[in-house]
């Protein structure tokens, strides 16, 4: 190694690739070999570089420098993840975590973070790509991007090495709602054979609820008279069926919204058998009980709701996932002509960009019918009249394709 003719406690500067790369002798270790430590300087003018390795000497002199080994990537992953897992939801914990222990650590949880390569990590995801494992590769990709993102926020690496990996495609599915005459046969089917699963399907249509939202509901948070449900929490069962109650992570998933009659009604119903079912079970009713729940009082998992409505859409002969009720609550609203900004906010969303970005496909003619009143106003409000079908046929078109 050269050292542009300093001394081994002096250190020294090397080019590397966009930088510079700076030595330090920091010790001895236990066999009485020097210890040497480099640090990369992302920056074309060496005097930055030397700047930085004054300081690095500087802390060396005063004991400050943390002399330890390299950590490696499972290490710094074990250190890092607690914290960061209280900061997601839980399933969205588990599936980060589960990603990279079945994927990333069994190959390169040994390797020193600063010496992992966007050629070591392109590997991995692409081998999850040649297996058709799309998802599965999509999901890898971002948790691994999480990882080297923190890493560098806690300077134990300069940059990202996932900076040079391509992210795998993300298969495009096409967004499937339901039409009113749909939802008409599902509830048939469901009074005739399950009726006790009509409320909770009825809730996640005309409310937008997520399947955790509506397993977390309790009667406290129901206004049955004023035809107000409040979201406040979701429900989680983890691997292991460990159960996690959780408030909403962000402030829009926490909010008030407002009951149609049909659904308020089919609540009312569902409260009194409630207060039924627990005076026959000999316990006392609480409006602290969860809206669905089981017979020791616990709320529903959500993949009860799933696997109940997957045998129910089968048995219509409907293709339709549980979270396309999310969908397609959205697209009924937005064909009744509701403003984007209430959708937004029943639905829980960051902001009514993300929503309209959604489902703004639902809407094809909304640039026309915008460039029409804009040529309007321009003409001192003469309205050109419509081509076929009117007005009136335009809007049937949108509603038409929106429950499509």
């Amino acid at each position: 190694m050269k050292t542009n003719g300093r001394r081994r406690e002096e250190g020294s500067i090397t080019s590397y690739k966009d930088g510079w790369r700076i030595w330090v002798t920091v010790g001895r270790n236990a066999a009485g070999k020097w210890i040497r430590k480099s640090e990369i300087v992302t920056s074309p003018l060496k005097d930055d570089a030397r700047r930085r390795l004054r300081a690095l000497l500087q802390e060396i002199e005063i004991g400050s420098y943390d002399a330890a080994d390299s950590v490696t990537f499972a290490q710094f992953f074990r250190r890092w993840w607690p914290s960061k897992a209280a900061n997601l939801s839980p399933t969205s914990a588990v599936g980060v975590r589960r990603v990279l222990e079945k994927y990333a650590i069994p190959r390169i949880g040994r390797r020193p973070v600063d010496r992992i390569k966007a050629t070591d990590l392109s590997p991995l995801i692409g081998a999850l790509v040649e297996r058709e494992r799309v998802g599965q590769s999509i999901k890898l990709f971002q948790a691994l991007r999480l990882t080297f993102n923190a890493a560098v926020k806690q300077r134990v690496i300069p940059r990202s090495p996932m900076e040079g990996v391509e992210k795998p495609r993300q298969p495009h599915h096409e967004m499937r709602t339901l039409t009113p005459e749909e939802w008409r046969r599902i509830e048939a089917d469901l009074i005739e054979r399950d009726s006790w699963a009509l409320v909770p399907f009825t809730v996640l249509l005309t409310c937008g609820l997520r399947r955790s939202e509506c397993c977390a509901l309790r009667w406290s948070d129901i206004d049955l008279d004023g035809r107000i449900l409040t979201v406040q929490r979701s429900y989680h069962v983890l691997p292991g069926r460990k159960s996690v109650v959780r408030s909403p992570k962000t402030k829009q998933s926490r909010r008030t919204l407002a009951l149609d009659p049909w659904t308020a009604q089919r609540l009312k119903e569902h409260h009194a058998a409630a207060i039924n079912a627990a005076q026959m079970l000999g316990r006392p009713f609480s409006e602290n009980d969860y809206l669905f729940a089981r017979l020791d009082g616990s709320p529903w998992p959500p993949d009860t709701l799933t696997q109940h409505w997957d045998r129910t859409v089968a048995r219509v002969g409907i293709r339709c996932r549980l979270h396309d009720l999310r969908h397609s609550s959205a697209s009924l609203l937005l064909a009744s002509g509701s403003d984007i900004r209430l959708i937004s906010a029943r639905l829980g969303h960051a902001s009514p960009g993300f929503t309209l970005s959604t489902y703004a496909h639902l809407l094809p003619d909304a640039q026309a019918e915008a460039a029409e009143r804009l040529g309007a106003l321009l003409q001192n409000g003469h309205r050109p009249a419509l081509s076929a079908g009117g007005e009136n046929g335009e809007i049937a078109h949108v509603s038409a394709h929106a429950a499509s």
